[in-house]
């Protein structure tokens, strides 16, 4: 018999395995290789979202989640759907290294990379507390959006790249 995960648990589980998703399909494409031919610095990955007035440092990569809202998913019972905004902020040094970054998540994200087993537009929620964790339940991946800063207010913000996209659990 399996426990069905709810409430706060069952939002982290999700958070946790959108990031470690994420940094995994990245990790399998190269991003983080720390020898050559790596033509950029490091990328520097973070679990939280970056404050607006805050100087980011190079080649950061920032993951927020936003905007929850809840709908009935079967009339008669207690099912809901579930939705979130993420937005995955990447501040790169420059263009071109922006450009690239943003779209590898994109396609990571929309499941378009079976090169590195990202066969569709859903991700797998593992169970993190288990010494070996275990894949629980899935999650969908919908209306994945690339945008560029334009009227960036600070000089690091020069080449931000965003990448926003809805998650949606219905149990």
């Amino acid at each position: 018999m399996s426990m069905v995960v709810t409430g706060g648990l069952r939002a982290r589980l999700i958070h946790d395995s959108i990031y470690f998703g994420i940094r995994d399909g990245l990790q399998q494409l190269g991003w983080f290789d720390p020898s050559p031919p790596r033509q950029h610095y490091p990328i520097n990955y973070t679990y939280e979202p970056v404050e607006n007035d805050t100087e980011v440092p190079p080649n950061t990569v920032a993951l927020s989640d936003e905007n929850l809202s809840e709908v009935e998913a079967e009339l008669g019972s207690s099912m809901v759907e579930t939705s979130w905004t993420y937005y995955l902020d990447f501040y790169a040094e420059n263009d071109v290294l922006g450009k690239h970054l943003i779209n590898d998540v994109r396609d990571i994200l929309g499941g378009r990379m079976p090169s590195i087993g990202r066969n569709d537009a859903s991700m797998p929620v593992w169970d993190y507390s288990q010494a070996t964790p275990v894949q629980i339940f899935s999650v969908d991946i919908e209306s994945i959006v690339v945008d560029r800063a334009h009227d960036f207010p600070k000089s690091w913000q020069r080449f931000w790249y965003s990448c926003s996209f809805i998650v949606r659990d219905a149990y």
